[in-house]
């Protein structure tokens, strides 16, 4: 958990622009004087951490913080503003509706929540840690913040379902995996009708079978990053963790020389890429299932979860700063 000391980290290069950035989201005065105070900051490896007072963080506009946080979240230093909680909804109410988190601690997030697309996002939870009682508290605030809106998706079949077109959609085009999908298949549609459907996990490969609706373990901090959705996207098809692919650099090298843009009807297995043209940077990417469906991780954070969602829904999970556009990729080279 987060230290109770908030701290916005921006490398020394941007220093000089930063009186300008606080006067344009509306800062006071004597706030941004208290941020720009020599005796209240540190440099430390080419960065620069400012320590902003509670109580004036508090009183924050979500105006204000969508422009201070827009900027923070440029800088992984940042990690709850680059990565911030995501409520998938308009009110703070009504996420919190039926959750253990007590009135007082939804007050405080309800004030410093802002907009992101349209849901509402939040990222000082250090404040939080000034409030805290006991570790009860701190776990409870946790779960309810880390809540992720998922699918259960079920393949029904019946008597008339062409099993070797659905095998062969599942498979992916791996004649292997094909031959296991398909006697599956066959034993469900033989089933009495109220029992043929099948959780489309089980047509899953591998990996994803295994991280599906799970969080990714502190494991994974020994070998590098936490896995991303970049990551994710790359392992969809692979027996083997490669660690490497957290690196974004390595990931996109390998989406460039590995895959080839595709358009729409996308295809299992495919890789959606969100595209920010200014930058010509992937800010995000997931792997597409069927219909409207695809497999996801959104961010690299310890409380993102691997789910299935509505392309829609992740859609509207992303602050989307300038123009996007999503581009399909599919594998030069395909399993087999």
């Amino acid at each position: 958990m987060p230290d109770k000391k908030t701290a916005w980290i921006f490398p020394e290069s941007e220093a000089p622009r930063l009186p300008e950035l606080f006067e344009r989201a509306g800062l006071s005065p004597s706030f941004r004087a208290s941020l720009l105070d020599p005796t209240n900051m540190k440099q430390e490896g080419g960065m620069i951490h400012l320590y902003p007072p509670l109580l004036d963080l508090m009183d924050m506009t979500p105006d204000m913080r969508v422009v201070i946080y827009r900027e923070l979240a440029r800088h992984p230093a940042n990690s709850w503003h680059s990565d911030p909680m995501v409520m998938d909804s308009a009110s703070v109410d009504e996420w919190f509706r039926g959750s253990a988190v007590s009135e007082k601690f939804v007050s405080l997030i309800r004030q410093a929540a802002y907009p992101i697309g349209p849901s509402l996002a939040f990222s000082d939870l250090p404040i939080l840690m000034n409030y805290v009682e006991n570790e009860a508290e701190i776990r409870v605030i946790a779960k309810s913040l880390s809540r992720t809106h998922t699918l259960l998706v079920s393949l029904e079949l019946d008597e008339n379902t062409d099993l070797k077109t659905v095998s062969d959609y599942w498979s992916g085009g791996n004649q292997s995996t094909r031959k296991d999908i398909e006697p599956l298949l066959r034993s469900v549609a033989e089933l009495p009708p109220e029992y043929r459907r099948l959780d489309i996990v089980h047509l899953l490969p591998p990996m994803p079978r295994s991280l599906l609706y799970t969080y990714p373990g502190v494991e994974y901090l020994r070998t590098g990053p936490l896995p991303d959705c970049h990551w994710t996207s790359l392992h969809f098809f692979l027996f083997e963790q490669h660690p490497y692919f957290a690196d974004i650099r390595v990931a996109g090298a390998c989406l460039r020389e590995q895959y080839e843009h595709v358009e729409p009807p996308y295809r299992y297995g495919d890789i959606l890429s969100f595209m920010d043209e200014a930058e010509e940077i992937a800010i995000h990417s997931c792997v597409y299932l069927a219909d409207d469906l695809v497999f996801t991780k959104n961010g690299s954070h310890m409380l993102r979860p691997w789910v299935i969602m509505r392309l829609d829904d992740v859609k509207r999970g992303y602050f989307l700063d300038g123009p996007v556009r999503m581009q399909g990729l599919r594998a030069k080279h395909p399993p087999h």
